[in-house]
């Protein structure tokens, strides 16, 4: 009989296990391709076991060196491999009492099933046929974490004791040797129920070497030797309609057959068909069974279950054999035991909600686990729970859950819910950091002082609590929103200065009017919620008019509730464009979120109502009678802006809008030079006003020009005409019809200008462009550069291979820091001296003669002066005195 001894505490099981690992690590086998032959051990077994090889009969005489076709083991080496393949038995009996003893630290319990058990075997899949329920009647097999669970679930106390009967072994390759181990196991203990276990059985242990870590591991363990296909078929034909509908539904089986129309199968096959499952005639078909099997292994394979519409399903039994499972929806079932899942131990998203689910207890070993959804259960105790260090979800609103203690280790957990609970002290979730969303409307908390550091916090609910002051909040720099409805409040001061708040939810709360408006004051862009009587008011009193529009934006009822109107209010987008029947856009004064608003074609003729609608970004207001816009002066989001036919004015409240990216005022009577200040005021924006103009500015274009500027056969929309008009970049080259720049004139924005190849020899056309900083215009026919003279804010000129022949223009052009002259006409840079922020100069292939001008320079980083008049000597003293400049001279 093999004794555990010492297994009293997981120390004890550490050093066993180190033992074990140590006594494993033997040379591998050897990899000699021998003729096979007899084989036996130099060391005689222990009492009560014998040895035997492949083929051979159980206690026969046995050669120093084992054989086969495959490689060669030595009898020393072989004795190792049998000695650490009982300790493994031994190993595994110590491990099974070690969970089989209620004495045991559950703690510790859990470090076994989750993590230890990998020491002795091969992997998470090894497959252990239950022998734990003495009543089953089909053969069970489970992964081997779920066997290990089940020892501690099953039993209120059980102890194992394993007798040797026979230890045979086979080797397959020159890695691969496995012993049968034939043992007698002895179970005695008393269930959950209170039923006294004797049981005695043989039982097979497949032990495996681990080639990577050359040591021996179990691979299986078992009274009847699995049949994968069987065991599938009789889980199958023995599964309740109900579940065949909701697993099978939408895997095939053919073309023509889902797997739920299976109803039992074998050499013969029955078919459902209907479409309910109240239907209660079957039609019997013949398929392939290698089909139906293929079929059900992809179910066994899922990842994904939602038994949300099977509300009569009762039991989860059928998804003990879905062992891949991540994520498992159970809502509105009557299911009350979450027993048959205790093993799914990939699980990570599970919903529970309303079911009649008391305890999690099943549950207490999935530490997967990253989101649980137990709302409106029965559950009381989170007890199991305590070690999810996965977990980021948990709601338990509507649970009988009265105690967050056993979530203070929970340190991963982000979106924290229980609402409608009997809850009332915060003090274990107040290290809990990572806290994004927490709800506890409707509990018996009175103090939120405990979350006054969580300061990742995004989502807040506290209403219909006790809750009297937020001053706890003032750190909570990540809050955006804050449910505070029926709670004592009265004081929005200490949320001011958190800076991403957005809205505070305080219906019948003490927060009121003035207070609200004093808040208003201090962050405008805060919407706060409150008053819904108000809001109720509002609505009786709204035209017909406007209420036809309301209820067609929110598909709300002719008489809405007070959720109705909160929904309505907080929409982003109203469009009344062309309705001549609305005079007045006072009621969208309401909706603080409006992002959107479109009038455009209306009687309208104030928009005085939309003045604090600070979210506002895209505003339609062309062909109104509007004469003023001066309540768009605090609308700092406006991002597009149409402005239309508008009998207006003047343009000044719309100056310091720096967001508006494009506005549209063809057509307006506002005089041309206030749209031309705006374009200046706000420099990234498109202003579209002169459409007339710019249209026939390009019919006038010759087709190359149109080419250029990226429309060779099509009419530029009025947007992409001012688009050109704003161009800041332009590049051409190669085109000789290309004659003149005189169509540059209109673009009045052009910072960099760039073309060569072209027949173009006056640059008069460029004398308006004030933002030009870079011109290129290489290998043209350019011969004077007067027109430059007024470009004070020149930084880089090209005229490389120009006949250019003097640089006089540029005296006073001293932001020039690039200068490239080389090839042209030149004969002196003297007129350079006074260019003092001048780093890169090219005079190559010129007569240039003397660089007595660029004596006091220094800032040239880089002069080309080579086949010029220059010479050495004088080289070589503007090096010397320059030594930061790099010539290129020969």
């Amino acid at each position: 009989m093999i004794k555990m001894r010492g297994l009293g505490c997981i120390a004890g099981f550490l050093l066993i296990m180190g033992t074990f690992t140590l006594h494993a690590q033997v040379k591998p086998v050897n990899a000699q391709h021998q003729p096979s032959g007899k084989t036996q051990s130099k060391s005689q077994p222990p009492a009560k076991t014998h040895i035997t090889g492949q083929d051979q009969p159980a206690g026969q005489v046995q050669t120093d060196t084992t054989h086969t076709q495959q490689g060669t083991v030595s009898a020393e080496d072989l004795e190792k491999y049998r000695q650490s393949s009982l300790d493994l038995i031994n190993f595994l009996e110590g491990t099974l009492n070690f969970l089989g003893d209620r004495k045991s630290i559950p703690r510790e319990k859990e470090v076994i099933i989750n993590n230890s058990f990998s020491k002795i075997f091969l992997t998470p899949k090894v497959q252990v046929e239950d022998d734990l329920d003495e009543r089953r009647k089909v053969p069970l097999y489970k992964d081997v974490q779920a066997y290990l669970k089940d020892i501690d679930f099953f039993f209120k106390g059980a102890t194992f004791k394993f007798r040797v009967d026979e230890v045979q072994y086979t080797v397959n390759s020159p890695t691969n040797l496995f012993f049968k181990i034939t043992v007698t196991r002895q179970l005695n203990g008393r269930t959950i129920e209170g039923d006294t276990v004797n049981s005695t059985k043989v039982r097979y242990v497949e032990v495996n070497l681990d080639p990577e870590q050359n040591t021996m591991k179990i691979a299986s363990i078992y009274t009847t030797k699995i049949n994968e296909e069987e065991e599938l078929q009789s889980w199958w034909n023995g599964m309740p309609v109900i579940w065949k509908f909701a697993l099978g539904k939408n895997i095939k089986v053919n073309q023509n057959t889902d797997l739920s129309q299976v109803m039992q199968y074998s050499d013969s096959l029955t078919l459902r068909k209907g479409d309910s499952i109240q239907h209660v005639a079957f039609d019997t078909a013949f398929l392939k069974k290698e089909s139906i099997y293929g079929a059900i292994r992809k179910l066994v394979k899922l990842h994904n279950v939602d038994l949300t519409g099977f509300k009569s399903i009762d039991n989860l039994d059928p998804l003990a054999k879905l062992t891949d499972l991540q994520n498992v929806n159970i809502s509105g079932t009557k299911v009350k035991d979450l027993t048959p899942i205790r093993n799914l131990n990939f699980l990570e998203v599970l919903n529970i909600s309303n079911c009649k689910v008391e305890s999690l207890s099943p549950l207490r070993y999935m530490q997967n686990i990253k989101e649980l959804d137990a709302s409106n259960t029965d559950i009381k105790d989170l007890i199991p729970i305590s070690a999810y260090s996965n977990l980021e979800r948990l709601n338990v609103s509507g649970s009988k859950v009265d105690s967050l203690t056993y979530l203070s280790g929970l340190s991963n957990l982000s979106d924290l819910r229980f609402n409608n609970s009997k809850v009332s002290d915060l003090s274990p979730i107040k290290g809990l950091q990572n806290l994004s969303i927490l709800q506890l409307s409707d509990t018996r908390v009175k103090d939120i002082s405990p979350i006054s550091s969580l300061n990742k916090l995004i989502r807040l609910d506290i209403k219909h609590t006790e809750i009297s002051s937020l001053d706890s909040l003032t750190h909570l720099t990540s809050l955006q929103l804050l449910f505070c409805d029926q709670t004592p409040i009265n004081n929005l001061r200490p949320l001011e200065a958190l800076p991403v708040l957005k809205r505070i939810y305080c219906d019948e709360s003490g927060i009121k009017k003035p207070e609200v408006s004093r808040f208003g004051l201090k962050r405008p862009g805060v919407l706060v919620v409150f008053e819904s009587e108000e809001l109720l008011k509002w609505w009786v009193e709204l035209t017909t008019e406007w209420k036809k529009v309301f209820t067609s934006l929110a598909a709300i009822p002719a008489t809405p509730s007070k959720e109705d109107l909160h929904s309505l209010v907080v929409k982003t987008k109203v469009d009344i464009s062309g309705n001549q029947n609305i005079l007045n856009i006072d009621p969208v004064d309401k909706f603080i979120n409006l992002q959107s608003l479109n009038i455009a074609g209306t009687q309208i003729i104030s928009i005085e109502p939309i003045k604090d609608l600070v979210d506002l970004n895209n505003l339609n207001l062309s062909d109104t009678r509007i004469t003023s816009i001066s309540a768009l002066r605090n609308l700092k989001n406006l991002d597009v802006l149409n402005l239309d036919k508008l009998p207006i004015t003047s343009l000044d409240p719309i100056y310091g809008l720096s967001n508006l990216r494009l506005v549209l005022m063809d057509g307006l009577q506002a005089p041309a030079a206030l749209k031309d200040t705006l374009r200046r005021k706000i420099p990234n924006c498109l202003v579209v006003y002169q459409t007339d103009s710019l249209t026939s500015w390009w019919n006038n274009l010759s087709p190359d020009w149109k080419t250029i500027f990226g429309y060779p056969n099509t009419m530029p929309t009025r947007i992409q005409l001012h688009q050109i008009q704003n161009l800041k970049e332009l590049v051409f080259k190669d085109n000789i019809r290309i004659t003149n720049l005189i169509p540059l004139k209109t673009l009045d924005r052009i910072q960099k200008l760039q073309f060569s190849g072209t027949s173009i020899t006056d640059l008069t056309p460029l004398i308006t462009q004030k933002d030009l900083l870079v011109l290129k215009c290489p290998n043209n026919p350019i011969q004077e550069l007067d027109p430059l003279k007024q470009l004070t804010g020149l930084v880089e000129l090209d005229i490389e291979g120009t006949p250019v022949r003097s640089l006089e223009t540029l005296v006073n052009l001293k932001s020039l820091q690039v200068i490239c002259a080389g090839g042209t006409q030149i004969k002196t840079i003297k007129y350079l001296k006074l260019l003092t922020n001048l780093q890169r100069l090219e005079v190559f292939n010129t007569r240039v003669g003397s660089l007595s001008s660029l004596e006091t320079n220094k800032t040239l980083k880089l002069l080309r002066c080579y086949n010029t008049n220059l010479g050495k000597r004088e080289i070589g003293r503007f090096k010397e005195a320059h030594p930061d400049c790099e010539v290129v001279y020969y």
